[in-house]
């Protein structure tokens, strides 16, 4: 057989490296705030606005376009490297949202074009006016009341509602009512449009939905929440069970005089939770109780997909808890409170805690998976001690309890994260409170998978703490900065060295040139970094958050 020549194996090569760098280059969508919409309807007649998020979009439109299922939308009112804002116009059709530029095609995210009303809401409108375009309400309160399953609502520029609704549930905006599967009820932010609910001084909440204990009925779900500014005296949305299919996506959330037995944003007996792209921030006041965290996930909550959000500067306690606990008392009779199972945590980006940056309290992947892939967890576990003395403090922390039922069992996987200097508590309350991660023993049939994540920890903090003989097994970890390597026998592989990340001071977690964490991870099926960037299939991805 005849070899090609030198000039034609260097054409090959040019070939393959324009491939490569389109490829790697190539638009990323991770999630769209609405998953469903009508194609007609609302402002011009155009169907609904969506909003895409990921990366490699490009500064500025050009000549990119988004088609859905094929069609191309009309109108793209924001257009920036990491979001796009898009009218779907009539030629969209059920199928899947892509966005289209020089450098590529991206991945496809599902949509479905359906019936359903398009109405508005403006700061010059009317409350007696039809909710068009040209003729918006007034009030969020008038939209809420007036809203049927299926109905897009748009809130303008400068829309609030700031004091409490006179429901009697101490909040800015109570759900009493839902949407339906397949036609959920959104509020949305227009694009561009800040749009406020509730302040930091009260209500108490912005937006609740009634529970169990209300009459006649609890709200169903089935709702979506985007783009808006959220701001509670203690909680900034509490959704409440039975109920399914939340969507909360892109909202900006802070709670800095929170305390009590709360979260900034809380969960409690939903199935289907889709929490994403959310910025909670600076949550609880000072000297805050124990039981207050930035992210509660409670009671019975299953199928959470909880990604690409921030968790930053929480008091009180952890970043993002995940707890179950029995409504009614506890004992055989009551069935509420079992271990939590069905839950992605990845992508996020935890930092500056006061306790753990996230705690699984009470899980069962032998259920349905449990998993943490993809986060940067920093500054996690600083103290001061809580006004309890209680807590622990680390990147995570895994205790195996179980408040009621079977504890179940399985293995939590733990993937590509990158953990920096957690459990920096100068004073726990306890011996063995402070790590990078912690795991109790409360549960001997529950077990931890490691791999490929990187840990850099103060000389004096451990990485891992954890009972002797514990079920820990996984490989290629890099530890670094510490007391000793884990001497834990189920972990093969580690690594001992400087990740060289980009600039630790900016919290710029991503590898440097020449990083030992480079190409030296095992096979996870994880196909993406953090930032959308593909991983290799098989062994030799990097290790942490990001791909170089």
């Amino acid at each position: 057989m005849q070899l090609p020549d030198t000039r034609t194996i260097q054409r090959l090569a040019l070939a393959l490296a324009l491939t490569a760098a389109a490829q790697a280059a190539s638009p990323v969508i991770f999630f769209s705030d609405l998953e469903s919409g009508p194609n007609s309807g609302g402002e011009g007649k155009g169907g609904a606005y969506v909003t895409v998020y990921g990366r490699g979009f490009g500064a500025a439109r050009g000549a990119s376009t988004v088609t859905i299922g094929g069609g191309q939308a009309v109108a793209y009112p924001i257009w920036s490297d990491e979001k796009i804002a898009f009218q779907l116009g009539a030629s969209a059709t059920t199928g899947e949202i892509k966005v289209n530029t020089a450098a590529g095609t991206s991945n496809g995210v599902p949509f479905t074009v359906r019936p359903g009303r398009i109405v508005f809401v403006s700061p010059t409108g009317r409350d007696s006016g039809s909710g068009s375009f040209s003729s918006p309400w007034k009030s969020l309160l008038k939209a809420r009341d007036s809203a049927q399953p299926g109905d897009i609502i748009y809130a303008m520029n400068g829309v609030a509602q700031l004091g409490d609704d006179g429901s009697g549930w101490r909040t800015a905006m109570l759900l009493r009512a839902g949407g339906t599967a397949g036609r959920p009820i959104a509020l949305v932010a227009y694009p561009g449009a800040t749009v406020t609910i509730g302040t930091v001084n009260g209500p108490e909440i912005a937006i609740r939905s009634t529970d169990y204990s209300a009459r006649p009925a609890a709200c169903p779900g089935y709702w979506v929440f985007a783009g808006l500014v959220l701001r509670g005296k203690a909680i900034a949305m509490a959704l409440a069970g039975p109920s399914w299919k939340w969507r909360v996506v892109g909202n900006d959330m802070s709670c800095p005089n929170g305390n009590g037995s709360a979260g900034c944003f809380e969960v409690g007996g939903a199935t289907g939770v889709d929490f994403l792209g959310n910025n909670v921030h600076n949550a609880g006041a000072e000297g805050a109780s124990a039981l207050y965290h930035g992210v509660y996930f409670g009671t019975d909550s299953t199928k959470l997909d909880i990604g690409w959000n921030t968790i930053a500067y929480v008091r009180g306690c952890r970043g993002l808890h995940i707890h179950s606990s029995p409504l009614f008392g506890g004992g055989p009779s009551d069935k509420t409170g079992r271990n939590m199972y069905d839950i992605r945590i990845h992508d996020n980006v935890v930092h500056d805690i006061q306790c753990d940056g996230i705690i699984l309290a009470t899980v069962d992947p032998s259920r349905g998976p449990v998993k943490i892939v993809n986060n940067v967890i920093y500054n996690a576990g600083r103290g001061p001690n809580t006004p309890e003395r209680s807590g622990n403090f680390a990147c995570i922390a895994i205790p195996g309890s179980t408040n009621s039922g079977d504890p179940g069992g399985g293995t939590i996987e733990i993937l590509h994260n990158t953990f920096f200097h957690c459990g920096t508590n100068p004073n726990p309350p306890y011996q063995g409170s402070v790590s990078s991660i912690g795991f109790g023993d409360a549960n001997p049939r529950l077990s931890l998978l490691l791999k490929n994540n990187i840990f850099v920890q103060p000389p004096n903090i451990p990485y891992l703490s954890h009972a002797a003989g514990s079920p820990i097994s996984g490989s290629n970890n890099l530890f670094y900065g510490g007391p000793a390597m884990p001497k834990t026998p189920g972990l093969k592989n580690s690594i001992s060295a400087d990740p060289r990340f980009v600039n630790v001071k900016a919290a710029d977690f991503r590898l440097g040139p020449s990083s030992p964490a480079a190409g030296a991870g095992a096979a996870t099926g994880v196909a993406r970094d953090r930032a959308g960037a593909p991983r290799p299939a098989g062994n030799g991805a990097d290790l942490g958050a990001y791909q170089k």
